[in-house]
């Protein structure tokens, strides 16, 4: 009879949702559900949405120029600081522009954006 300890029961979790992982991307690639990816350099796929202040953000705007898509969580701390970062970098003259994507509800994503040392054009998910 095997013991089950609690190291035992966590590796098992975590090789099961791995399997479930590396089985599911399969799947969906096999299916083309995620379509083509993109290389660093590509041309983005077309995109139009509308800032959190208002403003429209779309790949026809920045057209012809490099820029950065950044995808986060409003709960995310590690995005807190990931957004930080390139903020901070960003500063420096001849940046590329960044458009954060928020794949949170718009009051999250407000309360997060208010929270960053410097403001992003930050869009939703929808």
């Amino acid at each position: 009879m095997v013991k089950w300890t609690r190291r035992k029961v966590g590796r098992s979790v975590l090789a099961g949702v791995f399997a479930a992982t590396v089985g599911l991307t399969l799947w969906a690639g096999r299916r083309g559900d995620w379509g083509r990816v993109i290389a660093v350099g590509d041309p983005a796929p077309f995109f139009e949405a509308q800032t959190l202040d208002g403003r429209v953000a779309s790949s026809e705007l920045l057209r012809g120029r490099k820029y950065l898509l950044v995808f986060f969580r409003p709960n995310c701390r590690y995005c807190r600081v990931e957004l930080d970062e390139i903020t901070s970098a960003q500063a420096g003259a001849g940046s590329a522009p960044v458009v954060a994507v928020s794949f949170g509800a718009e009051s999250e994503t407000r309360r997060f954006s208010a929270g960053l040392r410097q403001p992003l054009p930050t869009v939703l998910d929808a």
